[in-house]
């Protein structure tokens, strides 16, 4: 049924804005309205409109949402400091520079398999060049 456009009409929700308030979508929204569970207008190019109060008498509003706010030196220090995460992953990076640099062969038991892979790896190099096989 057409009623012309009120002060109320302006500050009811469309469709999509009802639907987007109670995390409906808009075909239920349109349904509850023809259904009479809520009552709704339709304006002269034929969009329908809810009034907020109509709306979340039946369905509740969603809840907003906002990110906490943080002090301003609560949020410098973060950037400042890394987090435990990223200290973990420095000393896991430190760890593995130290295992890959081979250190001395006599003391350093990584050294000695290290020593003995690059000489089996040159003495195969060798035996391939002279044709002799092993």
């Amino acid at each position: 049924m057409y009623h012309p456009p009120t002060q109320q009409d302006v500050m009811a929700y469309s469709l999509a804005a009802a639907a987007a308030a109670t995390g409906l979508n808009k075909t239920m929204v349109l349904r509850a309205i023809k259904t009479g569970k809520i009552r709704g207008t339709r304006n002269e190019s034929g969009e329908w409109h809810v009034e907020p109060a109509e709306l979340h008498r039946v369905y509740p509003s969603l809840p907003r949402h906002r990110p906490p706010r943080m002090r301003r030196s609560v949020a410098t220090e973060a950037r400042i400091r890394p987090s435990s995460a990223e200290l973990g992953i420095m000393e896991l990076r430190e760890k593995w520079q130290e295992r890959l640099t081979p250190g001395d062969p006599a003391t350093d038991p990584l050294g000695q398999w290290w020593r003995r892979l690059v000489d089996y790896l040159d003495l195969r190099a060798k035996r391939h060049s002279s044709g002799v096989k092993g």
